[in-house]
């Protein structure tokens, strides 16, 4: 674990104490503590370096906001771009061929391998909607009208790469953390949403 305790304190004196005793004295590492929204009061996505040149470059759409930067280095985000395995056909392994999946070249990569109903499903996932940094309003974070951002701009190949927002609640926008895009890979996705708005699933999040 990549996080340094308070000096003089040890794991094992850590563990014996009660969390209102950590609580009140300040002790928890603060490498476990939540990470604040580079832009807190706003909020909004917020995509790394390496997704917005991809898909500048294989879209021409651009993912960079004028008004912040993505800040973890490169080292600390995801692989990318990530591989594909499809569980319905394991011996092709990463049928990705080392790309990001894009709405220019899903069809060529996926055609035979999905079916058309998937097809269809993964061309929704790969079109841009308008968002509310990226959209054709002067009310936008980007220099030009944009066509939007595609759910799979944040999952991409169904994964992840780093980018970030906020928990989408009620509360009030000092106290709304920032959310990591998750995976997609593997069921236990289906748990993982639930702490949000009593969402269950990743069905019920869409």
């Amino acid at each position: 674990v990549r996080v340094r305790l308070p000096e003089g304190m040890t794991w094992e004196k850590l563990g014996q104490m009660k969390p209102e005793e950590i609580r009140s004295k300040g002790l928890l590492p603060e490498g476990f503590l939540p990470l604040p929204h580079v832009k807190q009061a706003a909020g909004g996505q917020v995509f790394p370096q390496m997704q917005i040149d991809t898909i500048q470059q294989e879209e021409k759409r651009d993912l960079n906001r004028f008004d912040v930067a993505f800040d973890l280095p490169d080292i600390f985000t995801p692989e990318f771009p990530p591989p594909i395995f499809l569980t319905t056909h394991p011996e092709l392994g990463d049928v990705s061929r080392g790309d990001v999946l894009t709405i220019k070249n899903f069809y060529e990569y996926m055609n035979g391998i999905a079916t058309p109903v998937q097809l269809e499903g993964l061309r929704l996932l790969l079109t841009p909607f308008p968002q509310e940094e990226f959209n054709q309003t002067e009310d936008r974070k980007v220099v030009d009208p944009s066509m939007g951002v595609a759910c799979l701009d944040c999952h991409t190949n169904f994964h992840t790469n780093g980018a970030f927002h906020q928990t989408p609640d009620v509360r009030p926008q000092a106290s709304r953390f920032r959310l990591d895009t998750t995976s997609l890979r593997g069921m236990f996705n289906q748990q993982i949403h639930g702490s949000n708005r009593s969402l269950r699933s990743i069905e019920d999040f869409t």
